[in-house]
């Protein structure tokens, strides 16, 4: 028997042993247990989805928004620095070439993680 943080998994997944998973997502993301019987050996896998990194465009002068709305905290860092907002959605106006780099937004109580190329 396979579950995903303590609920059972639909069983259209598994096969014999083994849990097939397609198109991981993060809402796959947690603590998978199969627990074979009698004997109740117990097998634990942690998932955890890396999303991809999303690329943007930007004509320079021009206006982008980053990020996803979410009624969450979240944090910002810019090429690796920390930023001031914590909005899910980042507002880019009037972008330059300072503008540049790898973003990343983390929020929620799981942590979860977006990144943007500009």
């Amino acid at each position: 028997m396979w579950t995903k943080d303590a609920e059972k998994v639909d069983t259209a997944k598994i096969r014999g042993t083994k849990m097939l998973i397609t198109n991981a997502s993060v809402t796959d993301e947690g603590l998978y247990v199969c627990t074979l019987e009698p004997n109740k050996i117990m097998s634990k896998y942690y998932l955890i989805v890396i999303e991809p990194v999303i690329t943007i465009y930007v004509q320079k002068g021009g206006d982008q928004d980053l990020g996803k709305p979410v009624k969450t905290h979240a944090e910002w860092t810019h090429n690796g620095k920390p930023m001031k907002s914590t909005k899910s959605v980042l507002c880019i106006h009037e972008a330059s070439v300072d503008n540049e780099g790898l973003y990343l937004c983390t929020f929620g109580l799981k942590r979860k993680k977006i990144t943007f190329n500009l």
